[in-house]
């Protein structure tokens, strides 16, 4: 039975646009993508939507624990969802009028979900090779590349995607006065897939006089 939304039974704070029930799932680890979903979580809910964040497989408690207690401080409900029957057991008892996927790993449980309750599938892809992995995101309804790159291997596989660039959030993170000096940053995970060009940033820096290097992982 297809999943539908009823505009008139639920309302943004606002009045403005309807009210809906998002779905929201990855596999919670240390990345930009967890963050990238518990930022968005928090600007739904603001905008008056309801969401229910899904942890997909089996996090490990300390990777995932800050993105956990972000989730709890802001309101927001957390359920894990080990298998793809769990996650149909999570949607059953949310109801989303759609579901938003983070990574590779969420297509066969967003597919799984569009074909047993008719309810559209979103992925947003954080970086390249998600067709190559996961041949199967050709049946998510809408996909979302982070930037321009991204979508033109995605539209090179016969997708077509939205490009929405990463953003600041500027109520947090505020520019302050520029130092004297050049100042470069690296915000990122440090890891075997980001220690190359870690390492090629830092011979970049040594080679500008008086410039500085500070890493925040």
């Amino acid at each position: 039975m297809r999943h539908r939304m009823n505009p008139g039974s639920r309302r943004a704070e606002k009045g403005v646009l309807p009210a809906v029930r998002v779905l929201l799932a990855a596999k919670f680890h240390q990345s930009g993508q967890t963050a990238h979903l518990v930022d968005l979580a928090r600007s739904l809910r603001k905008m008056g939507h309801e969401v229910l964040a899904a942890a997909l497989g089996r996090p490990h408690p300390r990777p995932a624990g800050p993105y956990f207690r972000e989730l709890e401080k802001s309101g927001i409900p957390l359920g894990n969802a080990a298998n793809v029957p769990q996650f149909l057991s999570l949607a059953a008892a949310f109801s989303p009028d759609v579901a938003h996927g983070h990574s590779s790993t969420a297509v066969p449980y967003l597919l799984a979900l569009k074909k047993s309750r008719g309810v559209p599938a979103v992925l947003t892809c954080h970086g390249f090779g998600v067709p190559q992995r996961c041949p199967a995101v050709a049946g998510i309804d809408r996909c979302i590349a982070v930037g321009p790159n991204v979508a033109r291997e995605l539209k090179a596989h016969g997708l077509a995607p939205v490009v929405i660039p990463n953003g600041v959030d500027t109520d947090r993170f505020r520019p302050g006065r520029k130092p004297p000096v050049l100042k470069v940053a690296y915000v990122g995970r440090v890891d075997a897939t980001k220690r190359r060009a870690l390492s090629e940033l830092i011979l970049a820096v040594r080679g500008i006089p008086g410039a500085q290097l500070a890493v925040a992982s």
